[in-house]
């Protein structure tokens, strides 16, 4: 009987290339993706610890000179709605602060940044992170107003215990304008 009159031929090499040439094929793939140190174009490790975002914290600073002046309010204060007549914030603990701020509104004008102050006998202050708030667009039907969000898991560990006015300020032009809406806070 011809090689080729027999019907197992194309089982043998399937066979032959199971057992043979696939371990070689895989082990060139493996070898092939396998950073060198000849090789210029090596793969970087990515530290899955510096890719979390960390908590942000209110230090001790300078309230910036300011004018009054733009919008802002307060979703969540410490993890806490903003509408509770009293908000007490635990000194050990990090916590949710978000809410939005533009320096017009109805114009839909924008701050370059937002700095949130806890202002009392000892000034402290922290930047949040810019936060998408579609919700705030739709309100005031400015679509700009979708990036006037902001948001941070933060600590106050470095905050001296006591009463305080939680302030929001925007940078705009190189000055500082005040919300004139705050929040009266506890730190304990």
């Amino acid at each position: 009987m011809k090689l080729s009159e027999n019907r197992n031929v194309p089982s043998i090499l399937r066979r032959i290339f199971v057992s043979v040439a696939a371990p070689f094929a895989v082990a060139f793939l493996f070898a092939a993706c396998s950073p060198s140190s000849n090789d210029a174009q090596s793969t970087s490790v990515i530290n899955v610890v510096d890719a979390i975002p960390q908590p942000l914290h209110f230090a001790e600073g300078k309230i910036p000179e300011s004018t009054p002046g733009g919008a802002c309010n307060f979703d969540l204060i410490a993890g806490s709605d903003r509408d509770l007549a009293s908000i007490e914030i635990d000194s050990t603990r990090t916590a949710q602060y978000t809410g939005w701020a533009a320096v017009s509104a109805n114009e839909g004008v924008l701050s370059e940044r937002v700095t949130l102050a806890l202002v009392g006998t000892k000034n402290y202050t922290m930047v949040p992170n810019a936060d998408v708030r579609k919700d705030v667009a739709a309100y005031f039907k400015v679509p700009a107003l979708e990036n006037a969000g902001f948001e941070a898991n933060a600590s106050v560990a470095d905050v001296v215990p006591g009463n305080y006015l939680l302030k929001v300020y925007m940078l705009a032009g190189g000055k500082f304008i005040e919300c004139g809406n705050f929040k009266k806070v506890s730190i304990k």
